[in-house]
């Protein structure tokens, strides 16, 4: 709360006692130093040589009875319990408590001080008081802050979390049946890269207020990722799931959208499950409704599925959570080691630079490739701890080989991930050398689908010195557009487009047509799965500059260029 303040001259200054001058100090910090006895109940109060807050000048009563009746009711019972509960001779106090101010609203004060004691009880209350109001209105707000969704309004999936872990308990007391769903937007990615980020926050805010308009009381939603909400559906029994997920779909789809750049048809996707029968934790439902949503989309927009548990589902489970320790062990143990597959310049044969390919050791002493246990990792959210250590790893082998460069791969899931950004951000300064040698690869869907948050990763990643690769090009016709606006180093032609290419004058053409923009960007280009000697030829011709693939090299965990042992 603004305090209005007084000055005071030098020669005024000097006229004052060394008290006075203490008590000006604290009235001029918004502040009320206090001296109550309570075997005469009387309070003395600092000399009020400054303005205090309105909340302070109501608490400056002559007595304590006076002081209780300005304090809240439900607040002075704080008092009440330091003067009986104070043990020894002093003890040191701090509490807040209410009392009426300017404002409608009670104002916050808070009390700092020591309780002194004798043989017959309390004797003095020294202390000080304070206006906190401010403070507590800027740490309540930040707390709403926290558990809500900037864009939307809504609360985010923390606090979704939460509360679906009450409404779950209170189903598992038998009281209801509830279900939990997950509602995806259909195609946003491809809005964002059509209309931009302005236009996909309309929709996804239009969406939200279509599924809440259709919502029952005691329905709860949230906004748990980018173009995902969560619902959590009260009393709902299986009859009446499908019929809930249909009115939530054709809210969405009825009406279009308006946007900045006009209106924008949309829908929505779901995917749910039955509770309590259908999950034992809010982690697990939340799971299994995204899973129900992902064999939705298997059947295209705007469609619905719902979890059933069946004994092939479990067995799976089992052993992707089997694999899962197995990763973490590896991880503890470092039994996840770097294989070295050369990239290849296209007119020499010779190695430019080579990818880390990531190989789990197991105990039986053969290898794991990472498509058997990286999946498993995104699932279970062990991918962000991978990278890091990959980051690691490649880091090691950059500072052990002066001449090398080096590529690694990055997950999605780690594009937002601060450690990672941390460690890198503590490489590229500790060794701008080496992290001049370092490309970082994202898959292109990974690209498509997060495109805001890729954006700021590959613009921090290439201010520290790194380049920026996009690998699989061409599976998601990501536009070049989004390559110039990701500043890219390099495209990795995704090797279907490769594989059978002497055969395939389609594939030629499209390589043709992706190499010719990418010139024209200035961009890279390399090709994978490169196997035959017919597919160098009809590539150079075609303007590739880089090759990959069995061709040139196999993925090795010891190449003769390894000076160190990683």
């Amino acid at each position: 709360m603004p305090v209005q303040r007084v000055t005071a001259s030098s020669q005024q200054l000097a006229e004052l006692s060394e008290l006075d001058v203490l008590r000006l100090a604290v009235a001029e910090a918004g502040q009320a130093a206090f001296h109550w006895t309570p075997g005469d109940d009387r309070i003395q109060w600092s000399t009020s040589l400054g303005h205090v807050p309105s909340s302070l000048a109501a608490c400056q009563v002559n007595t304590g009875s006076g002081l209780q009746r300005v304090v809240h009711p439900d607040d002075f019972h704080k008092f009440r319990m330091l003067m009986n509960s104070v043990s020894g001779e002093a003890e040191h106090f701090t509490f807040s408590f209410r009392v009426p101010g300017e404002m409608p609203e009670p104002q916050w004060v808070e009390a700092r001080g020591i309780c002194l004691k004798s043989e017959t009880g309390v004797e003095r209350i020294i202390g000080i008081m304070r206006d906190v109001s401010d403070e507590r209105e800027s740490v309540a707000k930040l707390e709403r802050l926290a558990m809500l969704d900037d864009l939307t309004g809504q609360i985010n999936r923390t606090s979704l979390r939460d509360t679906l872990d009450r409404c779950l308990e209170f189903a598992q007391a038998g009281h209801e049946t509830i279900a939990f769903a997950v509602a995806a937007i259909d195609g946003l990615a491809v809005l964002n890269e059509a209309y931009g980020f302005e236009v996909a926050d309309a929709v996804i805010v239009g969406v939200c207020r279509r599924l809440e308009s259709v919502l029952r009381p005691g329905d709860v939603i949230g906004r748990i990722s980018g173009n995902k909400f969560g619902v959590i559906l009260r009393h709902c029994s299986q009859d009446m799931l499908p019929s809930i997920a249909g009115l939530l779909r054709e809210a969405v789809r009825a009406q279009v959208i308006p946007t900045p750049w006009g209106p924008v048809s949309a829908s929505v996707s779901l995917g749910a499950v039955l509770l309590p029968e259908g999950a034992r934790s809010s982690q697990e439902a939340m799971l299994r409704a995204e899973e129900a949503l992902d064999r939705a989309k298997t059947s295209g927009r705007d469609t619905f599925s719902q979890f059933f548990a069946s004994p092939d589902q479990a067995m799976m489970r089992k052993r992707n959570i089997a694999l899962g320790q197995q990763v973490l062990e590896a991880l503890n143990e470092k039994r996840l080691r770097l294989a070295f597959q050369p990239i290849v310049a296209a007119e020499t044969g010779e190695p430019v630079l080579h990818e880390c390919l990531l190989r789990m050791m197991r105990l039986d002493g053969s290898i794991a490739p990472a498509g058997e246990f990286i999946p498993v990792a995104e699932q279970l959210g062990l991918v962000r701890i991978v990278d890091r250590r990959v980051l690691e790893l490649a880091g090691d082998v950059l500072l052990a080989n002066p001449l090398i460069r080096l590529s690694i791969n990055v997950s999605g899931l780690s594009l937002g991930d601060n450690s990672w950004m941390a460690m890198f951000d503590s490489f590229a300064k500790a060794h701008p050398d080496a992290v001049n040698r370092l490309t970082v690869e994202l898959t292109e869907t990974t690209a498509l689908h997060e495109m805001e948050e890729a954006a700021r990763f590959t613009a921090r990643v290439r201010a520290a010195g790194a380049k920026l690769a996009i690998d699989d090009f061409g599976a998601g016709y990501t536009s070049f557009r989004n390559l110039q606006a990701l500043e890219v180093d390099m495209v990795k032609l995704d090797g279907l487009y490769v594989r059978g290419l002497a055969q395939n004058p389609d594939n030629q053409v499209f390589i043709k047509t992706l190499v010719g923009l990418a010139r024209h960007l200035k961009i890279e280009t390399v090709a994978e799965w490169v196997s035959k000697p017919e597919e160098v030829e009809i590539l150079k011709a075609l303007g590739v500059e880089y090759l990959q693939g069995f061709l040139f090299g196999q993925p090795s965990l010891n190449p003769d260029w390894m000076k160190a042992e990683v």
